[in-house]
């Protein structure tokens, strides 16, 4: 991490001073949605996890010369950068590697302001769960707005398009499941993320259940794509 700016310390300052009361008494201005998991009422726990987990991943990234929607709660930081260029499937780092530098970091972006979020309001169903599904909706939803239709579904179906694991029966439910969101994203392109709020409290995104951990986890043999208000 790198020191931070006089700018950067000005910026986190305005934040805090602008933005705080309104994330403690509208929590989190996105009509009254919580984290998942949480059974607090909205001045509780939950509250000040969010608002920890904020700021915690949107502090690091501004001291990183990163980027913070306040607005939308979209958080990149470009130091993160390498870490998805390293999980990328080989097809997709091939398309990749022929974008121009905007396109890249575009792409970039929007799989970590995905992730980031969904970490932060999906905590408990990261891996196959419903906060799986609502990052991979987001995530090609961002991209579209920044890349176009076509790339963005280029680049991410190609992201599933590494061999099966032979060693795991259900694999082929993951890949399943994220192409079917991967497409719902990309045919939105204004005000994303109440969108995709929306979508997953009207079951338009799907997620596996029966998984090996409850909410979050490996494909069983029971394991089904249902809707995501299920």
């Amino acid at each position: 991490m790198t020191e931070a700016s006089n700018e950067q310390l000005q910026e986190i300052a305005n934040f805090l001073n602008a933005h705080m009361f309104r994330i403690r008494n509208e929590f989190p201005d996105l009509d009254g949605f919580e984290p998942e998991g949480s059974n607090t009422s909205s001045t509780g726990y939950a509250i000040s996890t969010y608002i920890r987990n904020f700021l915690i991943i949107g502090i690091n990234a501004l001291l990183n010369d990163g980027e913070v929607d306040f607005d939308e709660y979209l958080i990149y930081n470009p130091a993160l950068d390498e870490d998805y260029l390293n999980r990328m499937a080989v097809q997709e780092r091939e398309i990749y590697n022929g974008l121009n530098l905007n396109q890249k970091k575009h792409y970039l972006m929007s799989a970590q302001q995905a992730t980031h979020f969904t970490q932060i309001y999906y905590p408990e169903s990261l891996w196959n769960g419903k906060g799986d599904a609502f990052r991979h909706g987001l995530w090609n939803a961002l991209a579209t707005t920044r890349l176009g239709i076509d790339l963005t579904q280029q680049l991410t179906t190609a992201h599933e398009s590494d061999s099966l694991d032979p060693n795991y029966d259900n694999h082929f439910k993951e890949k399943e499941m994220d192409l079917f969101n991967n497409e719902i994203g990309s045919l939105h392109s204004n005000n994303l993320v109440n969108i995709m709020l929306i979508n997953m409290e009207q079951g338009t995104l799907r997620y596996l259940n029966n998984l090996t951990n409850g909410s979050s986890g490996m494909a069983t043999n029971a394991s089904t794509l249902i809707p995501t208000n299920q």
